[in-house]
């Protein structure tokens, strides 16, 4: 029976109730978490969850690099390059 539930195709109302739960600032984050790894979920949600992680990752990363490059490209007290007169 749990196998069967395992692999039955998701249907709309599950995928709302999913969609909504992840939309819970720090619940979502933990259920996308156990959605991955917890081995009785099923295969449709455990793959969109590893996928969602994958990205959040991915993305995190992305504005790590560009926020680090902006703010090397900030002026560092030099005047000239802040406009000013010496």
């Amino acid at each position: 029976m749990q196998e069967e539930t395992q692999y039955a195709p998701m249907t709309l109302g599950d995928w709302l109730l999913t969609l909504l739960i992840t939309m819970i600032p720090l619940v979502g984050f933990i259920m996308i978490l156990v959605w991955a790894f917890k081995p009785n979920v099923n295969v449709c949600k455990a793959n969109w969850a590893k996928a969602l992680l994958i990205f959040m990752v991915a993305l995190t990363v992305l504005m790590m690099l560009f926020g680090s490059a902006f703010v090397a490209m900030l002026p560092q007290g030099n005047p000239e390059l802040m406009g000013m007169p010496n």
